[in-house]
């Protein structure tokens, strides 16, 4: 009987220089089967191509390489020429592979598979920017199905939905398609989660669809030093530094920040760190409270 529902579950998190950028991914295959196979890869250069050996597939790469970027991009001029324009910043954040797959056991019999891929991602350590979704390389395979349903949930509102009654229709949609959903930090509170839906309903006739896509952050290119890209260079940006040192060089921040503090900044050991970081902010506090007093000083004035 084709009422049973099995469904598969990972937890994985990816950690950088000691703090979570993809603080954590779930993936998650849902298929309406009384025999189910299925399979959840975390890591390595990721390649997606559906085959009859499992009902569905999800495969994740955090944070992944460049040459896994460029080579995800190949043949994909529109989402290259747009995680690669001129003057942007870019950070890729995952590839994703979504497969389903019937089996083509009971030909005359529908079956509906799903595979779900969740990411709770640190904004803060990501910069400033939109987050872009890049749709990659769609294959499919068969007779084809009956109805394949996507959907992409930001913070727990639908940002993209989509229904396909065909291959063909689902084939141009998922080719080379940039998906720009706005600030990373719009609505944000704690992390960004993001939750990617493939289902599919087809007869267990052998049909197959796959896709990939790459998650990216895209922002304007930054001066030197001003690694919050807030357009100055001051305490905040050497914290951004501190909690995630690929963001940028530190002489750039040493170069174009005040004299008094950059100078005696040389490249901190790491025990170093807390205790410039709390002289900054104590500087904050100093500006902050000198800035009032004057306000103060110059209302006593007028009056």
């Amino acid at each position: 009987r084709w009422h049973v529902e099995r469904t598969n579950r990972c937890f994985y998190k990816v950690w950088r220089k000691s703090r979570a950028i993809v603080r954590e991914v779930i993936w998650e295959i849902r298929v309406k089967s009384g025999s189910t196979n299925s399979v959840g890869i975390i890591g390595g250069s990721l390649f997606i191509s559906p085959s009859g050996g499992n009902n569905a597939v999800v495969q994740s790469s955090g944070l992944p390489s460049a040459s896994d970027v460029t080579n995800s991009l190949f043949l994909n001029p529109n989402v290259s020429a747009a995680y690669n324009a001129p003057g942007s910043t870019q950070t890729a954040i995952a590839l994703v592979g979504l497969g389903l797959n019937s089996f083509s056991n009971s030909p005359t019999t529908s079956v509906t598979m799903s595979s779900t891929a969740n990411f709770s991602l640190d904004t803060a350590l990501l910069g400033s920017g939109d987050l872009m979704v890049g749709l990659l390389d769609p294959t499919t395979f068969g007779p084809g199905f009956s109805t394949l349903h996507f959907q992409i949930t930001r913070e727990g509102v639908v940002v993209e939905d989509q229904m396909f009654a065909s291959s063909a229709a689902a084939v141009t949609y998922f080719n080379d398609r940039v998906l720009n959903f706005g600030s990373l930090s719009t609505g944000v509170v704690g992390t960004l989660d993001l939750s990617f839906l493939m289902e599919v309903t087809s007869l267990d006739d052998g049909s197959r669809f796959g896709t990939t896509f790459l998650v990216s952050r895209l922002g304007t290119a930054c001066g030197p030093g001003d690694f919050d890209c807030d357009g100055d260079v001051d305490g905040r940006d050497f914290l951004v530094w501190q909690r995630n040192p690929a963001v940028g060089n530190l002489s750039d921040w040493q170069a174009n920040f005040g004299p008094l503090i950059a100078e005696s900044v040389a490249v901190p050991e790491p025990g170093t760190l807390a205790l410039l970081a709390g002289v900054l902010a104590c500087s904050f506090v100093l500006r902050n409270t000198r800035d009032a007093l004057r306000h103060i000083d110059s209302r006593r004035t007028l009056l």
